[in-house]
């Protein structure tokens, strides 16, 4: 999964003296990343792509960010997600014909939740291209 991570403030601020011990894991392991700041956005672009079926853990620590006044971030504020695996659309954790199944109730376009777990291609219509993503997945 190649996506960026970013954490929003609600205000400007600049990089404390603990910008560089920000840090993303993978249960406990370390993932390699660069990270940003621009205007009140720290965002993480992991060094590579992020698996699927995994729980990942951002932390912010204490004095990683001050505001214009310079007070320092009273962090640490942590938060975590899990990935979805490739192809589970119904959630259950398994690429099986359950997900086949839940894409073929949504065929049409896109005009609630389950219809947009079900746009695989992100086309805002769900149709065969949606069954044909998450075939090769199966099993996995």
């Amino acid at each position: 999964m190649d996506k960026e991570i970013k954490v929003v403030f609600n205000e400007y601020v600049q990089r404390g003296d603990a910008f560089n011990n920000i840090s993303l894991k993978a249960g406990e392991e370390e993932v390699a990343f660069l990270h940003s700041l621009n205007y009140s956005i720290i965002t993480i672009y992991p060094s590579g792509n992020l698996a699927n079926g995994t729980l990942y853990t951002v932390t912010i620590p204490q004095g990683a960010v001050k505001d214009v006044n310079c007070n320092l971030f009273k962090g640490p504020y942590t938060f975590s997600f899990t990935t979805v695996k490739s192809g589970d659309v119904n959630g259950d954790d398994q690429v099986d014909v359950q997900d086949l199944l839940f894409i073929a109730s949504s065929i049409g376009p896109v005009e609630d939740s389950n219809s947009r777990k079900a746009d695989v291609n992100k086309d805002n219509v769900v149709n065969i291209l949606d069954l044909l993503a998450v075939a090769p997945y199966f099993n996995q």
